[in-house]
């Protein structure tokens, strides 16, 4: 093992993705529960460190009294600007696919946008790619559904 990172932000904290841009810097997503048993709250933190797994820079999306469900994905695009998928709750309890745009430094939300099918079933995220003109893909299921994914 050349380096390795801990963090303890709360009551547990998951890893879920990691990502590394054309600098070398690491971004490593995942998940942050906080509250304890009887006022649970898990929200989406992304942290960043540089090549030596210094901490740069976090942000944490939070939903309040909804929660996020999973992460799925990070990437980065050439500018630098990371990209979050997951699944998150709704209101109702149905699940649905979330994707978050950071600006290279993780201080700016510029985009955080949801998709649900529309019905009253859950719908997952797995995964989320770019292509080099910058256009988006994420992928996962719908419970239930006629729709292809």
């Amino acid at each position: 093992m050349i380096a390795s990172a801990t963090y303890d932000g709360g009551d547990i904290d998951e890893a879920r993705c990691i990502a590394v841009d054309k600098s070398g810097n690491v971004y490593v997503v995942g998940t942050t529960y906080s509250g304890g048993i009887y006022d649970f709250s898990c929200d989406c933190l992304t942290i960043k460190y540089d090549p030596f797994l210094n901490i740069i820079s976090s942000a944490v999306y939070s939903l309040g009294d909804l929660y996020i469900n999973d992460v799925s994905g990070i990437a980065i695009d050439t500018s630098g600007d990371v990209y979050i998928a997951g699944t998150r709750e709704m209101l109702g309890g149905h699940l649905a696919y979330f994707v978050l745009k950071y600006d290279f430094s993780l201080s700016t939300l510029l985009t955080a946008t949801s998709y649900h099918s529309g019905s009253l079933k859950n719908s997952w995220c797995s995964g989320i790619a770019l292509n080099n003109k910058g256009d988006v893909y994420v992928t996962g299921y719908v419970e239930n559904s006629n729709y292809k994914n």
